[in-house]
């Protein structure tokens, strides 16, 4: 089954209302809670009546109810089905305050149609307006340029002091005013600030495929796409001083492209050559987070940061390496910082949980007298 067809079995067990999610939920944690308390009283039964079958020939015994711990599981039970349904009540009454309807339209035609323009760069990047359907790039291997992904935080050391890499898309596309005339003038001001030029027009209604229609007389629902000659490559070799120096007068005619070889969630490999003379450094458009470890041809290597902006005073950007003469492979790998640390720690309190229970089960049972 290809991912379209799985896209589409999901489809229909999407919830379109904040009452239907929440009552799934709902469902699903009183079903969690029975076969908890099933489960309990199963293991109990059993438990009381191997120690019945084992003392019936030393004297009679009748058959031991259930511990006290069963009908103090049952009444907390019935006390968070009483929680449940007052809040299920309550969300009831005002899920009108949140608005869910199915998508009346899809980007997915732009995103591939970009991953057939662009073939040198492993995530296109591609600034879009904002929408309910913005994050919908990630899923299509599309990097949303204009979408704020949250933290970016400063990496040292820094090439650069207050001057700033080009950091710009090669690709952004604008559609009619769906969502609000702002998003859309937004895009029109920035792909108008930044010269780019038109390249195609894609309709974009639902399971559309990536097919050209007339710019200026489409059928239905359409997006155009531009493109700019002034983005840098995905990966570039660049001299070393002009790097340090002026980064924000360096433009895609300064700069040789990388190319990608492998580009996974946590690793990325570029081939890349450094004639002899000048230093030359390879620099990445991937943001440099805490983690990132760079080899190469298998030698660890320190890595720098080119920035691209200014958040206050703390330097954010790219990853930029310094290169050794002639072709090499330069790897990148992905470590979040503290894995090894936190698994350690996890190991340690697994194995003294382990030990504990084993002790706490080995412990004779005291009988009361007879």
């Amino acid at each position: 089954m290809s991912s379209r067809d799985w896209r589409a079995a999901l489809e229909g067990r999407v919830f379109h209302s904040l009452e239907e999610a929440v009552g799934a939920l709902a469902a699903l944690i009183l079903l969690a809670c029975l076969l908890d308390t099933a489960w309990l009283f199963l293991s109990q039964f059993l438990r009381s009546l191997w120690t019945w079958l084992r003392q019936r020939l030393q004297r009679p015994l009748t058959m031991p109810r259930p511990a006290q711990s069963l009908s103090m599981r049952l009444s907390r039970l019935v006390v968070l089905v009483i929680v449940g349904a007052g809040l299920l009540d309550i969300l009831q009454v005002n899920n009108k305050v949140l608005y869910f309807e199915a998508a009346a339209f899809s980007f997915n035609p732009v995103y591939q149609s970009l991953h057939q323009l662009d073939t040198t760069s492993p995530f296109p990047a591609l600034a879009e307006p904002f929408s309910p359907l913005a994050f919908d790039a990630y899923m299509n291997q599309v990097r949303n340029w204009a979408l704020n992904e949250g933290w970016r935080p400063s990496t040292l050391p820094v090439l650069t002091d207050q001057k700033n890499l080009l950091d710009l898309p090669r690709w952004a596309f604008a559609y009619p005013d769906l969502y609000g005339e702002a998003s859309d003038r937004l895009a029109q001001t920035f792909i108008e600030t930044f010269n780019f030029t038109l390249r195609e027009c894609l309709e974009i209604e639902l399971d559309a495929a990536p097919i050209p229609v007339d710019c200026a007389g489409g059928s239905g629902l359409s997006a155009a796409l531009y493109e700019t000659a002034q983005a840098l490559p995905y990966a570039f070799v660049v001299d070393r001083g002009r790097l340090i120096e002026s980064p924000h007068t360096i433009t895609p005619s300064d700069v040789t492209p990388a190319l990608a070889v492998e580009h996974r969630q946590d690793t990325i490999r570029i081939q890349a050559a450094a004639a002899q003379g000048d230093p030359q450094m390879l620099v990445m458009q991937e943001t440099h987070f805490p983690g990132w470890r760079v080899a190469v041809d298998g030698v660890p290597v320190q890595a720098a940061t080119t920035q691209t902006f200014y958040d206050g005073n703390e330097p954010k950007g790219f990853i930029a390496v310094p290169m050794l003469p002639g072709e090499h492979v330069y790897t990148l790998r992905f470590e979040p910082p503290g894995l090894t640390t936190g698994l350690l720690v996890f190991l340690l309190a697994l194995a003294g949980a382990t030990v504990y229970l084993r002790k706490q089960n080995g412990r004779p049972v005291e009988r009361p007298p007879a």
